[in-house]
């Protein structure tokens, strides 16, 4: 076991959301380990906001959703939201290679149990030359010995290079 980093921290719900909006663009091929992906909140409505990190002057590389009304933002509005970026409510933001990492580890969880992600706190660790999805109860306290039979920890080991679940079980 090597050390343990934290890649990425994120609620169940914003993991449903993005891939919400991901349904929403998909006649749009996005190659997202080339995207920053933000869920902001402007007055309620949380917009999906996929960023190239390649190159931030043409916004027709950038993508915004509103998942809810699965609507696109035309160009306009997009590079009105993106310089009011600094303003806003940023809920998360995930690389787009953490998502696909997360994506793959959602569905080994629900091969195993089929759960509701909104009742769970998603954490990526990368552990040697692992990285590992854990899952586990949004409301638990830390300090809390065991899991909620009702919302039971699981957790995921890929290989970082190609995805392929090395393992999945749930965790006491």
């Amino acid at each position: 076991m090597g050390k343990i980093e934290v890649l990425q921290n994120c609620l169940g719900r914003h993991y449903l959301t993005i891939h919400t909006a991901l349904e929403v663009l998909a006649r749009r091929t996005l190659k997202l380990v080339d995207y920053e992906i933000l869920i902001v909140v402007d007055n309620g409505v949380e917009t999906v906001i996929f960023k190239d990190t390649r190159d931030q002057s043409d916004a027709l590389v950038n993508f915004g959703v509103q998942p809810e009304l699965k609507f696109v933002l035309a160009a306009e509005h997009l590079l009105e939201t993106l310089k009011e970026l600094k303003q806003l409510e940023i809920a998360v933001s995930i690389k787009g290679k953490h998502y696909q990492i997360i994506d793959v580890s959602v569905k080994a969880f629900r091969e195993k149990l089929e759960v509701d992600l909104v009742n769970y706190k998603i954490q990526l660790v990368r552990d040697g030359e692992s990285v590992v999805a854990i899952f586990t109860d949004k409301d638990r306290d830390p300090m809390t010995r065991g899991h909620n039979p009702k919302c039971p920890s699981f957790e995921v080991e890929l290989n970082p290079d190609d995805l392929r679940v090395r393992r999945a079980n749930f965790i006491r």
